[in-house]
């Protein structure tokens, strides 16, 4: 009888031990923190070795449509079938092939805004923050408050994003650290001047301009 259960337990050890090697990983599964890593939405972007190569923390897409101010009118997180529109009539659909299939997580917006644009983080291990602004109500030196954090990624994909109600503030900033710890923060929005995307970030670095305008791409933003 004693031996009876004795070949028992060691069947119900053998067992135990055959799952606690599953569960680690032996048994050709992956633990949760890798299998997230893998079904994370990062597609290959060629242009980020432009990006690598000039040195840019990253690149952005700014869309140009027909009605630029209908735009108001159309929230991104409740109709975004108007701007998937807009991806779909745009020249840039064919080379940035990913832009099709960008999932819900990586559209980011304001409620209101009409700018519409495609980021590109440069590092694929980015960490990227977007928060809304607010003037501090310094008459003498114009300055922004934090107001709320709208968007958050720590995988370095490439993401929509819709902001900046007025032409001559921009409504967030985008904090976007790579994997070596830098830090780039950077408000795009649209230059007055020309109608091209303002570039460049607190530190004077600049994201890299991928537009295609229809007078040639502006040699500078300054």
């Amino acid at each position: 009888m004693k031996h009876k259960f004795s070949i028992l337990a060691a069947l119900v050890l053998s067992v135990a031990m055959l799952l606690t090697g599953c569960a680690s990983g032996e048994g050709g599964k992956v633990s949760g923190s890798d299998q997230a890593a893998d079904t994370a939405w990062n597609p290959e972007v060629t242009q980020r070795s432009v990006l690598k190569e000039e040195g840019s923390p990253c690149g952005v897409v700014y869309f140009l449509y027909d009605d630029i101010y209908d735009a108001y009118n159309h929230d991104i997180t409740t109709d975004r079938d108007y701007f998937k529109n807009i991806i779909e009539k745009s020249v840039y659909k064919e080379e940035f092939p990913f832009l099709t299939s960008v999932p819900d997580d990586h559209w980011a917006g304001t409620a209101g805004g009409c700018d519409f644009y495609l980021i590109i983080p440069a590092d694929e291990h980015s960490k990227v923050e977007v928060v809304t602004l607010e003037l501090a109500g310094d008459d003498d030196v114009v300055s922004f408050n934090t107001v709320d954090t709208i968007y958050q990624q720590d995988d370095g994909a490439p993401f929509l994003l819709k902001c900046n109600v007025s032409d001559i503030f921009p409504e967030i900033r985008m904090i976007i650290t790579d994997s070596n710890g830098d830090v780039f923060e950077w408000s795009p929005m649209i230059s007055m001047r020309d109608g091209s995307v303002f570039l460049t970030g607190e530190d004077g670095r600049k994201a890299h301009d991928f537009t295609h305008y229809p007078e040639g791409i502006p040699e500078t933003d300054e």
